[in-house]
């Protein structure tokens, strides 16, 4: 909906996902058939696997031989974790009811265009979780036009999001040219393709 000029054909929408967003943009994709495109950003493809990564690092910080913290990780996390899935439910609710490997499968064969784009030196949502995504995308060459951008550097010590900082100029023209090309308007406009100093 535009405020300033009402109703918006879902056509003419595409949605931008960052971090933990980019789930919930890829969950509505999967979902609405008639949004032409999303763009994500360093976002994780399973909350679950997310929050196991996320305990490791922690019990890792804390010094705990490796082997340990897998053996306090399979007698608690896991079954916490099922615990909570199941408490959830009774009460109506999942934290697994919609994830990309589930929703994504139910889009229309229509090429619809994805842009993924994640930081190699990002530590909150590591590579894998990209190679996952870009895995579940490209088993769906009818469904999606996967557009794959990879960078490396941080931002004040950061990988995290940080890609729109440190290459903020090229950032904004894949942007522009990307979403451009999805409503297929001219790229032209768009700012070249290259970093200030």
């Amino acid at each position: 909906y535009n405020f300033m000029g009402g109703p918006v054909p879902a056509e003419k929408v595409g949605i931008i996902g960052l971090a933990s967003g980019g789930m919930v943009v890829l969950d509505a994709f999967g979902m609405e058939g008639d949004i032409p495109a999303i763009w994500v950003d360093s976002s994780p493809v399973s909350m679950h696997r997310r929050v196991v990564d996320e305990t490791k690092e922690y019990l890792e910080t804390l010094g705990l031989p490796e082997d340990y913290a897998e053996h306090i990780m399979t007698a608690f996390l896991h079954p916490t974790w099922y615990v909570l899935e199941g408490w959830a439910r009774l009460r109506g609710s999942s934290f697994m009811r919609y994830t990309p490997e589930k929703e994504l499968p139910y889009s229309p064969d229509t090429e619809r265009r994805v842009a993924v784009v994640h930081n190699k030196a990002d530590m909150v949502v590591e590579e894998e979780e990209a190679t996952s995504l870009l895995k579940l995308l490209g088993s769906y060459p009818k469904k999606f036009e996967v557009h794959d951008w990879d960078t490396d550097g941080t931002c004040h010590g950061s990988g995290h999001l940080a890609t729109m900082f440190f290459e903020h100029n090229i950032y904004k023209t894949r942007l522009c040219e990307f979403w451009r090309a999805t409503f297929d308007m001219d790229p032209e406009t768009c700012l070249p393709d290259e970093d200030s100093p």
